[in-house]
């Protein structure tokens, strides 16, 4: 399957279904599709992101590095996010890799109150991670890693939430790595028809785009029942803008990314309807700070 490469800003799609808004501004806001959108329409600003209807998803990556090159770009994350969870009620937060690589990274991000993680190469070489981990396409080979589990079901402001996860290939032998898409269709399919859950959070740090069989895109097209990839960068996709993917199934998939050298922290606001229907969106990433991305790569 060839990827996509179309990265046309817009604020609205519409469709026959159902009216789906986005928020954001043309510089990080995108939408993807595996043909052209047959109608647009103009955006209501007017709209609003309530307590009770909606869910934030903020996204981290690769703090342990970030707290190495940049303690200063570091503490505004950890700022950020306290500041967040403490004015709003709707909030999940998720690491897709490398923060948790050693007992004081676990120290410091403990009490931010993460969700779910998923295990980056530092953090199994490691093994210091705490907090619960998805990996839904590893087999583990180690009784150490005792704390990695498929997936995860959370309640957030009355909505079941399945929390998954694809993971790169990292070559340690403390896993064996099956087929993401394989195992995250699957998955996604059980959360959505045996456990009913109304949302699916993909967890990524397969990488937004790059040249490999498997990345966040490819894998938003290939997927069934996911809603949600929240993924990483690399040097490769850093600038990556944020997208709206049409899977196989004509399924909406949100793309977001954080990490490396443009976001310090990823932001997606989702609002329901009545019936627990997304309805609305908004990106609101927060960019790094000027010179970081460059720090970063000298690091990896």
């Amino acid at each position: 399957m060839s990827k996509p490469t179309n990265h046309s800003p817009i604020l609205m799609y519409m469709n026959s279904r159902r009216k789906f808004l986005l928020q954001g501004s043309l510089a990080t806001t995108a939408i993807l599709a595996t043909k052209p959108f047959k109608t647009f329409a103009k955006l209501n600003s007017s709209f609003s992101f309530t307590d009770n209807n909606s869910i934030s998803l903020l996204h981290t990556y690769g703090l342990g590095v970030t707290a190495t090159v940049s303690p200063a770009a570091f503490e505004k994350a950890m700022s950020v996010i306290a500041e967040l969870k403490k004015q709003k009620a709707g909030i999940l937060l998720f690491d897709t890799g490398n923060s948790f690589t050693d007992a004081r990274m676990n120290a410091l991000l403990q009490p931010l109150g993460y969700d779910a993680l998923i295990p980056g190469d530092r953090d199994l070489a490691s093994g210091q991670f705490l907090l619960p981990a998805i990996a839904s396409n590893y087999l583990v080979n180690d009784s150490n890693l005792k704390n990695i589990q498929p997936y995860k079901i959370i309640y957030k402001n009355d909505i079941r939430i399945g929390i998954i996860s694809a993971c790169s290939n990292t070559g340690s032998g403390a896993v064996s790595f099956k087929d993401p898409a394989k195992e995250i269709t699957a998955l996604a399919t059980h959360l959505k028809e045996a456990e009913h859950c109304g949302l699916v959070i993909c967890l990524s740090n397969l990488d937004h785009q790059n040249k490999k069989p498997v990345d966040d895109l490819a894998l938003a097209l290939q997927s069934k029942n996911v809603d949600v990839i929240l993924g990483s960068q690399s040097a490769q996709s850093s600038g990556k803008l944020p997208a709206i993917v049409i899977n196989k199934m004509k399924q909406e998939v949100i793309v977001n990314n954080a990490g490396y050298g443009d976001i310090l922290l990823g932001r997606v606001q989702i609002s329901f309807d009545g019936d627990n229907k997304k309805n609305k969106i908004a990106f609101s990433n927060i960019p790094m700070g000027s010179g970081y991305g460059k720090a970063v790569q000298s690091f990896m």
